[in-house]
């Protein structure tokens, strides 16, 4: 079962399902799949 729930709504432990395109919420590991994130906000650095 999915919900929306807003990024403050998180809580540890809750599993997150992340598409293309979608800014992630939170900090977080990759339990399935593979990843991509452009961090340039973050360290400032233009490379993904």
């Amino acid at each position: 079962m999915y919900e929306t729930v807003p990024g403050a709504g998180l809580e540890v432990g809750d599993v997150v399902l992340v598409e293309a395109g979608d800014v992630i919420p939170s900090d977080g590991e990759v339990i399935e799949g593979i990843a991509s994130v452009n961090e340039a906000a973050i360290t400032g650095e233009s490379a993904p």
